[in-house]
């Protein structure tokens, strides 16, 4: 949940690194979650721009990294 962050995928990152041929895995913390920052919540109630701020803010952590492509992973905090 958003309690969790890239550290609670400790155990599994260096395998997960053993199986894909770069070695390399990143594992970044969600905006408010983990070790990340704590922005201000500008996004009202409104889904899609909530949608927005996450995936924006994704995107400007990929391109930063200079990674073209990727394998994404993650958790659902559906029950």
């Amino acid at each position: 949940g958003y309690g969790q962050g890239g550290a609670s995928w400790w155990r599994n990152l260096p395998n997960l690194a053993r199986q894909h041929r770069s070695g390399t895995v990143l594992a970044p913390d969600w905006l408010g979650c983990g070790g990340s920052s704590r922005p201000t919540w500008a996004s009202g109630d409104d889904g899609e721009a909530a949608e927005d701020f996450f995936a924006d803010s994704f995107e400007q952590w990929r391109a930063q990294q200079g990674l073209e492509r990727m394998h994404v992973v993650g958790h659902s905090m559906v029950n």
